[in-house]
């Protein structure tokens, strides 16, 4: 059993899946799990054809690499994908649980290799036995309490290069943050300079491409909440 499911970890990492974190979320006699499947840095996006105007690609590729991959290297065939789902799910307390990231002044996750670039592409629901909770957590150990880079940054590059001053030294004002990406022709709109300016996981960034993507994404999200577009726009950017 262990050897195809590190099989498929290697084959999921090849395509850009790169961390697997497992959550208990039932009791401990049915060893139920939430496998958090996150993509640290750009080699996801960089396989991943979001050009073509095909709707939602990201969650399209992640169902797929999913099914053919992770589901047929583990022993319950009953696992169920919950993310991406028509079903909300609390992505970040569930990263928390799973000591995954830590959370950053600027409203995002961070992590002390990626820096803030990383997301969660998908989240299965299985059963799993004890060896193969061992391969993932040999594999993808948790992160320490104290490993939070912004722990130990003193300068705060990201408070400065906020243009919004959303981020501070207490919170992240997230109205202030939507406020300045629902300008007209705000810088913030297609790019987060708080983010950016970030020093940790550099090498991991998104290229501009994939960043004018996503932010596209979040955009028109915005826009729909605040009641400015009668009809959505295209998730292409």
């Amino acid at each position: 059993m262990t050897k195809p499911l590190g099989q498929a970890l290697d084959a999921l990492a090849a395509e850009g899946i790169n961390w697997v974190s497992a959550v208990a979320c039932g009791t401990a006699a049915d060893s139920a799990h939430l496998l958090l499947l996150l993509a640290m840095g750009s080699r996801f996006g960089e396989r991943t054809d979001f050009r073509g105007g095909q709707e939602h690609p990201f969650d399209r590729r992640s169902e797929a690499l999913v099914e053919q991959l992770l589901k047929p290297a583990l022993s319950d065939r009953n696992a169920t994908l919950v993310y991406p789902a028509s079903e909300p799910i609390d992505l970040r307390s569930w990263l928390a649980l799973a000591h995954a990231q830590h959370p950053a002044p600027f409203g995002i996750g961070i992590r002390p290799d990626c820096g803030p670039w990383v997301s969660v592409r998908a989240a299965l629901r299985t059963r799993l036995q004890a060896s193969e909770l061992t391969v993932i957590e040999e594999r993808y150990p948790k992160l320490a309490p104290d490993s939070s880079p912004c722990a130990r940054c003193a300068e705060r590059p990201c408070q400065a290069a906020c243009p919004a001053a959303a981020v501070t030294a207490s919170a992240f004002e997230l109205d202030r943050c939507i406020a300045q990406r629902l300008k007209k022709d705000s810088p913030c709109a297609y790019e987060c300079a708080a983010r950016n300016a970030c020093p940790v996981g550099r090498d991991f960034r998104y290229g501009a491409e994939q960043m004018r993507y996503h932010y596209s994404v979040s955009l028109a999200t915005l826009l729909r909440y605040a009641g400015t577009l009668s009809t959505p726009p295209s998730r292409q950017a």
